[in-house]
């Protein structure tokens, strides 16, 4: 039933729904729901749809065991699931984890929707003047987010 509500609600929204968390036990639930879209939104969006969901639950759902519903956007520690997330990313430094174990960081240079291939320039850790790109295979890694820089 709450996944149903989730869905019907953001069925005909340009949202899309990246996970739903549940918490909590029987009798006291926490719903954390994380959107994204292709194109940028700001926190009064999020705060309208969060809004929006809380209504939709209130006319819906006759359970009285939800202590929380939470909508918010996959933070920067949060791998991106969906190719489509990484277009709005160009020129952040992203880390990769590939299928055979391996990691590359480097800088998101394009992405290729035809393929869901991606380039990252990477530096070199002896010469950091010296760079490559490298494309990847969207299909080809396990995990791929932000990484965040502390400077």
């Amino acid at each position: 039933m709450i996944n149903t509500i989730i869905e019907n609600f953001f069925r005909d929204s340009d949202f899309e729904i990246i996970e739903i968390l549940k918490k909590g036990d029987k009798s006291n639930k926490i719903i954390e729901i994380y959107i994204d879209r292709e194109q940028s939104f700001s926190i009064d969006e999020i705060a309208e749809v969060n809004r929006g969901l809380n209504n939709a639950f209130d006319e819906h759902y006759t359970e009285n065991d939800i202590a929380k519903i939470s909508v918010s956007s996959p933070g920067a520690d949060r791998p991106y699931k969906f190719f489509w997330q990484l277009e709005k990313h160009k020129g952040r430094t992203m880390e990769a984890a590939l299928a055979d174990g391996t990691t590359e960081t480097g800088k998101l240079i394009s992405c290729n929707s035809e393929d869901e291939s991606f380039e990252l320039e990477i530096r070199d850790a002896h010469k950091k003047s010296l760079t490559q790109t490298k494309i990847f295979s969207f299909k080809d890694i396990s995990e791929i987010k932000a990484k965040l820089l502390f400077k």
